[in-house]
Parts: C-alpha cells; sequence; structure tokens
C-alpha cells in the first residue's frame, strides 16, 4: 500500500478520488511523494513500511483527520490540502498486507465530537494519545503483544465509541483494554476472550 487517497466532498459520478501523497501535501521528511520509503534516520530496515497504515477523522469535522505515512502520524486541518508531522513519535509500522505481515487494523481513533482527542496505536511498540489535535503526545506505557503467527510485531488496534465515550486498546495475547474515564483515564483488561491467531 503507497498511497492513501480522499473522494472530495460533494462528489458526484464520475468524480476522480484526490491522491493524498502528493508532493504539495507531505511534510518534508516524512517522505518523498510519489516514492517507495525504505528506511527513516534511526536506520530501522523495514523496506516494506512504505504507504498509508491507516486513516482517520473526526465525525464532527471532517476537515480533520490523520494519516500513518511511513511510521510517522501526519494530521491535516483543511482536508488534506496539507498536512503536518504530528509530536507522536516515528515507528516502524509495517503497511505490507499482501503476505504474513497482514495484520494491520485501526491503529488511529479520534473522539467523534473532539478533534483534538486522538488515541495512535503501533505494532511491537506503545500506545499514545494526544489532547492537542496530534501536537503533544503522552505514552499509556503499553508494552509490546505476542508476535503474530508469522513472527511479526503485533498491531494495538485502538477505537472509541461514541455511544458511551470509552475508548479501547488490544494487546496481542492478552486481551481488550477499555478505559470509561476518557482518553488519557485508566485503562482496564475487559476480560475478554485472549487474542489469539483465531481472533
Amino acid at each position: 500500500v503507497h498511497g492513501a487517497y480522499l473522494l472530495p466532498a460533494g462528489a458526484t459520478a464520475g468524480t476522480k478520488w484526490k491522491y493524498l501523497f502528493g508532493a504539495t501535501n507531505l511534510p518534508a521528511g516524512v517522505k518523498t511523494a510519489g516514492n517507495t520509503w525504505s528506511g527513516f534516520a534511526g536506520g530501522t530496515g523495514y523496506n516494506s513500511c512504505s504507504g498509508c497504515a491507516d486513516i482517520a477523522g473526526c465525525a464532527s469535522d471532517s476537515t480533520k483527520f490523520a494519516m500513518i505515512v511511513d511510521g510517522a502520524v501526519c494530521t491535516t486541518v483543511n482536508f488534506g490540502v496539507t498536512f503536518t508531522q504530528s509530536g507522536f513519535p516515528r515507528v516502524p509500522i509495517d503497511s505490507n498486507g499482501n503476505d504474513t505481515k497482514n495484520w494491520m487494523g485501526k491503529l488511529l481513533a479520534y473522539q467523534s465530537n473532539n478533534a483534538n482527542n486522538i488515541l495512535s496505536g503501533t505494532t511491537g511498540n506503545s500506545v499514545r494519545y494526544s489532547t492537542d489535535g496530534g501536537t503533544t503526545p503522552h505514552d499509556l506505557s503499553v508494552s509490546p503483544g505476542n508476535l503474530t503467527p508469522g513472527g511479526y510485531p503485533s498491531p494495538h488496534w485502538v477505537a472509541y465509541d461514541p455511544t458511551n465515550g470509552y475508548w479501547f486498546y488490544t494487546r496481542y495475547g492478552f486481551g481488550i483494554y477499555m478505559s470509561t474515564t476518557g482518553i488519557n483515564g485508566t485503562y482496564t483488561d475487559r476480560k475478554s476472550t485472549r487474542l489469539n491467531s483465531s481472533h
């Protein structure tokens, strides 16, 4: 997956999708627009991290959304005209979904009525949140889950439930964790059936 596309507001039949990896869209230093990324300054050799690992938006303000571009969480406040690299640490996230690494899911979640609140999952790393639209990240200090059956770092999937305001993240091999007291609240194990290769 080496790109991301957006259908413009008010689109009608025949409207072209907008390419979000253009040279004027992405911030400098994140990715060379239109080219495959093969690593970043840290020297990590994840040459299949190129592309968009996830994209999510705020339901109450469609001009604001975020996407993970080659491990960097980038946000927009103008419906994708330009993106800014957020304060979330850049970590390798394998976005190649065509092989044994096909474990990607929802790695970004917005509070539906507050674009300032963003929860960000990773693969083989922690879970982080921001209450200022991605400028300042806070680490929930979540340990990595078990490796996938293919031997790769497993993702921490994240979600927000607008019906009750609860936040969630997963830890593969351990369970689903939930906060009923906000994005920066205490996350407790739902005592769900443990997540394994059959789930």
